[in-house]
């Protein structure tokens, strides 16, 4: 099977699915992007994805781990959802920044 139909979701303040979602496509792939605000959000937004074809979901990394759960919770495990992933170098630089 080959992936035609991906979705990403991208968790930050005031973002909604109805207002921050972009799709785009060719005649062989479909990529959708989604804004969430809250992990509740992500889990609707992505029953939907799921109920309209997605066959795989990526998260930012603002997700951690136990909300990257209750995403593939909310879906049953119905396809694969993973998550944005940082090398430890890189980690210290998004740990720093955030520490501003």
């Amino acid at each position: 099977m080959h992936l035609t139909n991906y979705a990403f979701m991208v968790i930050g303040p005031g973002l909604t699915p109805e207002a921050n979602t972009i799709k785009t496509s060719s005649p062989l792939f479909k990529a959708t992007v989604v804004g969430v605000e809250t992990v509740d959000q992500a889990c609707d937004a992505a029953k939907e994805l799921v109920n309209n074809g997605v066959q795989m979901i990526e998260l930012c990394g603002g997700f951690d781990g136990q909300a990257v759960q209750r995403v593939i919770d909310a879906i049953d495990g119905q396809v694969p959802v993973g998550a944005a992933a940082y090398s430890e170098a890189e980690q210290a630089k998004v740990d720093d920044f955030f520490a501003k």
